[in-house]
């Protein structure tokens, strides 16, 4: 009776851990695909802003000076210098972006790097 007791809470500890393992694994993917949405709808405002504005209008030496610090901008910033809406629920103040140029320094030579402050 006593190994039968052990190997039932053995079963029940398994299915419970399992489960919860689940759940992290559900609430980490949704979190991801949340991120990315938002991401995909900031991005083309951030090319709008680098390419056709700043990659533009900056000397191509001040680009290259800025490969390393990167050039930070705010979401409120970012819809102001270009004229746009971000249709995103996130703090504007502080969701930042860091645009990064990158070697060839070409208008599409860039990365970029999200700080989300999002619910």
């Amino acid at each position: 009776m006593k190994k039968r007791n052990i190997f039932l809470i053995t079963i029940v500890a398994f299915f419970v851990l399992a489960l919860a393992i689940g759940i992290v694994i559900m609430v980490t993917n949704k979190k991801t695909d949340a991120q990315a949405e938002i991401k995909n709808k900031i991005k083309p405002v951030i090319a709008s802003f680098y390419e056709d504005d700043y990659y533009l209008s900056t000397n191509i030496d001040d680009i290259k000076a800025s490969k390393d610090n990167g050039i930070t901008v705010n979401l409120e910033n970012l819809e102001l210098m270009t004229n746009s809406t971000i249709d995103v629920d996130c703090n504007k103040e502080t969701t930042l972006v860091t645009i990064y140029p990158k070697e060839p320094f070409e208008i599409k030579s860039y990365k970029i790097v999200y700080k989300l402050d999002c619910k």
